[in-house]
């Protein structure tokens, strides 16, 4: 809806080595996005350029950028920041007399920068390759990124969320193990991201960068209380109606009835022979793990079979096999919710919350979770925020119980009733 206010005021600190901080408020349009899928999140800003270019030179390429929100109606009108990354894009527009510039997390170094040539990976633990602060001989990421820590573990996103809400005194989550990884090394056109992601994978870790710039890699808590509601209904109730739109989106191509992954060990023939196999088999080395969903999925088969040769035993092949079930169903199915504000009740909209979700029309009826929030203001349209809204339960390493599960056809979904699984 054109012609609402710009509730949500943004400013910006810059700073580049060398060069004294820069402050500015002289923003006229933003947009923020947190994706708790996402490396390296994007965000851009416009500011108002000054006709001898000295705003073009402090908002310098690769300059370090904070970006603060502020809105009267949540926290007191304080501002929050909200945003913490390195400029990686600018387009200097003169007819317009504006810089708009892209802002991304300090996780863009992972994504777009080549890991160590060939480096072994021998005797470290994951912790080593993740902690940016190991000791040198350990340490896998390049100190100049400036990520200043890591956080692991169950909810280890529950300060950078509070953070993001612009909560204080929160004490960090405890740091969980990490097993050590196996004996690889570093091959060309692998970023840091390919390597990190890879193993996370395996103790079914998410691997993001906080506002602090904290290197994060963690598992969703679904065990809380809804932070939000989203109501849209046409007749009585409608006057509760708190949503601009609700878009249901669903794809069968990645929610498949049963996933097998196959892994391969090497183990000399007299090895085999010795444990009673049949050597001269194609299969004889090969270690199959599966996951089948619940009845009712589809009314047809649809399976999807994949290799990793890092299967190295059947269990570990079953649990991969969950993942990529899991994983397919996030993809399968979201609700894209328009909201007018960027904040509901007293605190902002941020991703990695659980959201009530009243939308008989969609057929959502239950509870979601955030996986992602866009908040946008411009002069013309004002204050909007979109939301990616997905099942939950799916990025865990298991399904916990429904408090409140949402509704598919007028039923809990096979889609998240557990399935069964096994390995050899």
């Amino acid at each position: 809806m054109a012609g609402r206010p710009q509730k949500t005021k943004c400013y910006l600190q810059i700073s580049y080595p060398g060069a004294s901080d820069y402050l500015t408020d002289e923003i006229t349009e933003f947009s923020y996005t947190y994706d708790v899928m996402g490396v390296g999140d994007m965000c851009s800003f416009t500011v108002v350029s000054t006709p001898d270019g000295s705003r073009l030179r402090q908002l310098k390429e690769g300059a370090s950028v904070q970006a603060f929100l502020r809105n009267p109606a949540v926290n007191g009108g304080k501002w929050t920041k909200k945003h913490s990354g390195i400029i990686v894009q600018r387009t200097a527009d003169c007819a317009a007399g504006t810089i708009k510039v892209m802002v991304a997390d300090r996780g863009w170094h992972l994504l777009h920068s080549a890991a160590p040539l060939w480096r072994r990976l021998r005797g470290l633990t994951m912790r080593d390759l993740l902690d940016p602060t190991a000791p040198a001989k350990r340490r896998f990421i390049d100190s100049s990124f400036g990520l200043v820590g890591l956080r692991t573990g169950l909810d280890a996103n529950a300060l950078n969320r509070a953070l993001k809400l612009g909560k204080a005194g929160l004490i960090p989550p405890g740091q969980s193990p990490v097993d050590p990884v196996p004996v690889l090394q570093i091959e060309p056109g692998e970023s840091y991201f390919d390597v990190l992601s890879r193993f996370a994978m395996r103790f079914n870790l998410l691997i993001g960068v906080s506002v602090d710039d904290w290197l994060q890699a963690w598992t969703p808590n679904y065990d809380r209380a809804a932070a939000y509601r989203v109501i849209s209904k046409k007749g009585p109730g409608s006057e509760k109606n708190n949503a601009e739109n609700v878009v249901r989106h669903d794809d069968i191509t990645s929610r498949y009835t049963a996933v097998t992954v196959v892994g391969e060990i090497v183990v000399p023939p007299i090895d085999l022979r010795a444990q009673g196999q049949d050597a001269f088999s194609p299969n004889a080395n090969k270690r199959r793990g599966y996951y089948e969903a619940a009845p009712g999925l589809l009314p047809f088969a649809h399976r999807k079979t994949a290799s990793d040769g890092e299967m190295f035993t059947g269990d570990l092949a079953r649990r991969q096999a969950e993942w990529v079930w899991k994983r397919g169903m996030f993809d399968s199915h979201h609700l894209e919710v328009t909201l007018t504000d960027h904040y509901q009740g007293d605190q902002w909209l941020e991703a990695d919350q659980l959201v009530d979700v009243d939308c008989p029309e969609a057929d959502a009826v239950g509870r979601y979770y955030a996986a992602q929030v866009t908040c946008s203001s411009t002069e013309a349209e004002g204050d909007t925020t979109t939301m990616i809204l997905r099942w939950p339960h799916l990025l865990s390493a298991s399904f916990g119980v429904w408090q409140s599960p949402p509704r598919y056809s007028g039923q809990q979904p096979a889609a998240l009733t557990p399935g069964k699984g096994g390995g050899q």
